[in-house]
């Protein structure tokens, strides 16, 4: 008769475990490299000045090895004027051999228990069924939108996954004969566009703006949803972050220097292939397009001078 498998036990994370889960992502997770580093460990589940025991990080272990972890990172959501505590879903990784058991579900549920709203984003299609077991609800608040300046990149990037069919290779070698004259176009096109941002100056930084609070207020007050911006949640977030780069945009008023709204530009990398700019956050005033406007426009400028 086969000895049973025992379940794997779930704890929070602690210190001491940041070595044994750093080796299990490199090893399980090698396409991932970045989040198995030891600094990014510790700066995502245990640095965050929102932490509580509520929504510690899990790890899951059988017989002293990782089978999983899930790492939690507290937020709070501004809803109709009031500020509510919640949680964000980030680094679900399982062990291959443990990817159809409950375990998954197990470290969800576990965390769905301890705290009253748990959110996730970005998630990805195929696991679109696994939250829908768990009850979850799918709420569209966003669209993603392209702006391509090279598109035999985007089709490259796009096809790393797997060999490319004949038409693939087709496609790539007369995209390729296209981005210089499409990417040419596209940075004159942005250069070319006159419109009048006068009364908004837009500067660059690595540091995250004071004033973020007056905004989200006057998001509260007219009855939108949004996340804080605490400004020690904000420098963490966007300033300790131990890999990566971000560009922070900040808009302001040239009469009296008031913070209008800001943008943040994730620098993203990868090697051989493409460089590229996320929008990973931004907030201006309610019904402010204009400010909006000014920063989408000073992004994308900055990404014509990537390359």
């Amino acid at each position: 008769m086969d000895t049973p498998v025992p379940e794997p036990i779930l704890v929070d994370y602690a210190d001491a475990s940041v070595p044994p889960i750093s080796e299990f992502l490199h090893k399980s997770y090698p396409e991932s490299p970045l989040k198995a580093r030891p600094e990014y460990i510790r700066w995502r589940n245990f640095q965050c000045p929102l932490e509580s025991p509520q929504s510690a990080s899990l790890v899951a272990t059988r017989d002293g090895q990782v089978r999983a972890q899930l790492s939690v990172s507290p937020d709070r959501l501004c809803v109709e004027g009031e500020s509510r505590d919640c949680v964000w879903l980030y680094d679900l990784f399982v062990a291959e051999e443990d990817r159809r058991t409950l375990l998954a579900p197990r470290l969800v549920q576990t965390t769905m228990k301890r705290n009253g709203i748990v959110l996730v984003t970005g998630s990805a299609p195929h696991l679109e069924r696994f939250y829908q077991a768990l009850k979850w609800k799918h709420i569209k608040i966003s669209q993603t939108f392209f702006w391509i300046r090279r598109p035999s990149r985007l089709l490259c990037m796009a096809s790393e996954t797997g060999e490319r069919s004949v038409k693939q290779r087709a496609l790539a070698l007369a995209l390729r004969l296209v981005d210089p004259i499409w990417s040419l176009a596209m940075g004159v096109r942005i250069r070319g566009i006159n419109r009048s941002y006068d009364g908004i100056e837009i500067s660059e930084s690595t540091t995250v703006p004071e004033g973020l609070d007056e905004i989200v207020r006057a998001h509260c007050e007219a009855g939108h949803i949004t996340t804080a911006r605490d400004p020690d949640f904000m420098k963490w977030k966007f300033e300790r972050r131990p890999v990566g780069k971000h560009l922070v945009l900040s808009a302001k008023r040239r009469a009296d220097n008031k913070l209008l709204g800001y943008l943040v530009l994730k620098l993203m990398r990868r090697a051989g292939t493409a460089q590229w700019a996320e929008i990973v956050d931004y907030i201006v005033y309610p019904d402010d397009l204009i400010t909006f406007e000014a920063l989408v426009r000073h992004a994308q400028q900055h990404a014509v001078s990537l390359n």
